[in-house]
């Protein structure tokens, strides 16, 4: 899209679909936030077995859905569970960040299947650059917000809650990419994943990789999202990697794929 346009909340809650890029070209995954009463729901566009929860009480949630049950490999739905910050009083210049999502251009994939759900596209950062996506909660009217935010992220998206609070999607241009990592094959995946700038055999990145922080009490959830393609034999050398050290529940599920960590060079 040129430039950015503000969605529209309907009147009963909000309920909006984002992702960077375009539905017929280079592009992420669409995002989803709708509000269900004060509490707040975020799920990622192509999965439909987990969803994080910002409640009123200040608990926030990374868990399966309930309408999957709880995974083989688990005795509980619950992934992470922590405690949002205060929401800062109106005028004083802050918010409450509830979550960044990180989206690198370099990174975008063209073999994904085409979302056909309508969503807000946002342009892509230049090459080299990422695009972020946040969602905060805060006491000050629109318009204030609107010039607090002004040079530094554009409003999408401003509802105010029943309890007057409201929930506000901003977006900014941020510099810096990241490193080519890859993911070496394990477990239930028989293929290695290389999460990778270059592309040279046009693959269009058909894997989403997506890395998300443990927040303590106080944090805002993070998550960073990746393009990347599969792999057959060797390793390439002198590259990072992320190793699963654990399996949630596997894609045939319908619940979950993998988390990975420990991330190292391979030498």
């Amino acid at each position: 899209m040129s430039g950015i346009t503000r969605a529209a909340a309907l009147s009963t809650k909000l309920n909006m679909r984002s992702g960077v890029g375009s539905p017929v070209g280079p592009r992420s995954s669409t995002w989803r936030v709708v509000s269900q009463g004060n509490d707040i729901y975020v799920s990622q566009g192509n999965s439909k077995s987990s969803k994080l929860s910002f409640h009123q009480s200040g608990i926030c949630r990374d868990a399966f859905r309930q309408e999957f049950g709880v995974p083989i490999t688990m005795t509980d739905r619950l992934m992470y569970k922590w405690v949002r910050g205060p929401v800062p009083d109106a005028m004083s210049g802050h918010a409450c960040l509830l979550l960044r999502l990180w989206i690198a251009t370099d990174f975008l994939s063209t073999a994904t299947a085409i979302p056909t759900k309508k969503a807000l596209w946002l342009d892509p950062a230049p090459t080299g650059g990422g695009r972020v996506i946040e969602l905060l909660l805060s006491k000050d009217e629109e318009e204030r917000l609107v010039n607090e935010l002004d040079g530094q992220r554009t409003l999408i998206a401003y509802y105010r809650l029943p309890n007057g609070i409201a929930a506000v999607v901003a977006t900014g241009i941020v510099q810096g990419s990241d490193e080519d990592f890859v993911v070496p094959a394990s477990h239930h995946q028989k293929r290695s994943s290389l999460i990778s700038a270059s592309d040279p055999d046009n693959s269009g990145r058909p894997v989403r990789f997506f890395i998300g922080n443990n927040p303590n009490d106080g944090d805002c959830k993070q998550i960073w999202e990746f393009g990347g393609y599969y792999i057959d034999g060797p390793l390439p050398d002198g590259i990072a990697t992320f190793r699963r050290t654990a399996v949630l529940a596997t894609q045939d599920t319908r619940r979950s794929s993998c988390y990975a960590n420990d991330r190292q060079r391979i030498r």
